[in-house]
């Protein structure tokens, strides 16, 4: 008999919103995560712990790290994201803003497109 178990990183969306990047200051469709460790039997979840939110630009690659409290109010519209104060803040990918390719972190200028960061 076999008996599987293991221990997992897993992410959720939770909902998507219109907002304004706290990073690249644009205008975006931001995503607001949620990541937990989970404890899981035979596929089924058992247990999680070390519940962590985020919101994330998909375009320019931002991701902060917001309060449990602040996440389930912007879920349920009684916050508006710009209002959420940032734990953390880092930037997994920068990309352009205007055609989407990733650009290293000391350019000015897009060398693809020429359009400015910025």
């Amino acid at each position: 008999m076999f008996i599987f178990i293991d221990v997992t990183q897993l992410t959720k969306q939770m909902k998507s919103i219109p907002g304004i990047c706290m990073v690249c200051q644009q205008k975006r469709q931001l995503i607001l995560l949620k990541t937990y460790s989970c404890f899981r039997i035979f596929f089924i979840p058992i247990w999680h712990w070390g519940e962590r939110y985020y919101i994330t630009d998909q375009t320019c690659g931002a991701v902060y790290e917001i309060s449990e409290e602040d996440a389930v109010l912007v879920k349920y519209d009684k916050k508006d994201i710009s209002t959420c104060m940032p734990i953390a803040e880092h930037q997994t990918v920068i990309k352009c803003t205007a055609c989407g390719k990733v650009l290293e972190q000391e350019y000015e200028f897009c060398p693809y497109c020429g359009y400015k960061r910025k």
